[in-house]
């Protein structure tokens, strides 16, 4: 019996072992593995485009990178984006992440999605450490579609932070806000660090805006809260109605109306792609040489989402 006990163990530790090897290949940039970490998926991928290159930074939670597709900004506009977003994020992540993007990128425009700013920092940690713990240790689940191109000499990320879904599941009725004049509590520790990342991109001479992305769980105090932020910080508020760009609840998102699905990201990135074209701040960059990898991005991107539509 013992000998069958050692002989699973075994299995599983080389069975483990090889796991692992097997993960570190498919990391793309193992140069800064131990700066950032398995779980930081997006910085891996924003570390891997050429400094500098990056005319818009979407920076926030599940909304951004469920809601945003840079990848139909591109093809439609021709603007460059990314998205840096991590999941349940806390604004003292979020300051580091605009650290990282500060060093490595200079983009003309910093969306900043105001969700974040709304999360308990104390009880949402709890919840990172264990989401952190199931996948650092095998990387392969993490990066697994990076297979394709591990004999491209030219490394491209066709999702530029987006995160596709086909889900379809929208609330029980059309979200109605109540009118009110209160504010929902932003968290102190929340406002500390949120006045580091303005302070820090407009002493790199880029603008912030601020956005409110549809989400059927915000609310009218919520909207309150951040209009009275962006008046004291002298920043525009983008407050993105359902109406403004046509979604539809119950098609257009995946769980109970909070994040967009696959038709909603589309829907909601082509009004961004307006909104910055009305900006005249940013450069259209097709059919440049120096951004053809952002056509062979693309080229990889429709076949991984026909791939994921097709499942």
């Amino acid at each position: 019996m013992k000998k069958k006990v050692l002989k699973i163990c075994l299995f599983f530790l080389i069975f483990g072992v090889l796991l692992e090897l097997v993960s570190y290949i498919f990391i793309p940039n193992k140069d800064n593995l131990f700066q950032f970490g398995y779980y930081n998926k997006s910085k891996y991928e924003l570390l891997n485009e050429p400094n500098d290159t990056i005319d818009v930074i979407f920076l926030g939670d599940s909304l951004t990178y469920n809601g945003i597709s840079p990848m139909y900004i591109w093809k439609n506009y021709g603007y460059t984006s990314y998205d840096c977003a991590l999941p349940a994020t806390t604004m003292d992540d979020l300051y580091k992440y605009s650290q990282l993007i500060v060093e490595s990128q200079h983009p003309d425009l910093v969306v900043f999605e105001s969700d974040p700013l709304f999360r308990n920092p104390r009880n949402i940690r709890k919840y990172k450490f264990k989401l952190k713990d199931s996948k650092k240790a095998f990387p392969v689940f993490i990066f697994h579609n990076n297979w394709k191109q591990l004999t491209n000499s030219e490394w491209v990320e066709p999702f530029k932070g987006f995160k596709y879904s086909s889900k379809v599941r929208g609330p029980k009725e059309v979200p109605n806000f109540k009118k009110t004049k209160k504010k929902k509590k932003i968290y102190e520790e929340n406002l500390e660090f949120f006045d580091k990342i303005v302070k820090l991109f407009k002493d790199n001479n880029i603008e912030v805006v601020i956005a409110e992305f549809p989400n059927a769980s915000y609310g009218k105090k919520k909207q309150n809260a951040i209009k009275a932020l962006a008046k004291d910080y002298d920043l525009e508020l983008l407050t993105i109605n359902a109406d403004d760009f046509g979604l539809d609840w119950f098609k257009d998102t995946k769980d109970n109306g909070v994040h967009m699905n696959y038709n909603g990201a589309l829907k909601l990135s082509d009004y961004m792609g307006k909104y910055i074209e009305s900006k005249n701040i940013v450069k259209d960059h097709r059919n440049e040489k120096e951004y053809a990898s952002w056509d062979k991005a693309y080229k990889l991107y429709t076949v991984q989402v026909l791939e994921q539509q097709n499942k």
